[in-house]
């Protein structure tokens, strides 16, 4: 087992499963997750009535089934 991170997309506050993304460095996965929301921000006009929505969140997983990017 291997600590990744995974980003995670919320569309209408619910999570997607089929999108989730597994990075090594908690960096990335941040900046992918940052770039996400300020695009959200930028065209909704406003955070809170965005309908997609993305964060990192720390999980174990096997790297002989995962596809851990870098």
């Amino acid at each position: 087992m291997q600590l990744v991170f995974a980003l995670m997309i919320l569309h209408n506050g619910e999570e997607q499963p089929n999108r989730t993304s597994y990075w090594e460095d908690v960096d990335r996965c941040k900046y992918f997750s940052y770039r996400i929301n300020k695009q959200s921000l930028n065209y909704y006009r406003g955070y809170d009535k965005s309908p997609v929505r993305a964060y990192c969140a720390p999980i174990w997983v096997d790297p002989k089934e995962t596809n851990i990017l870098q």
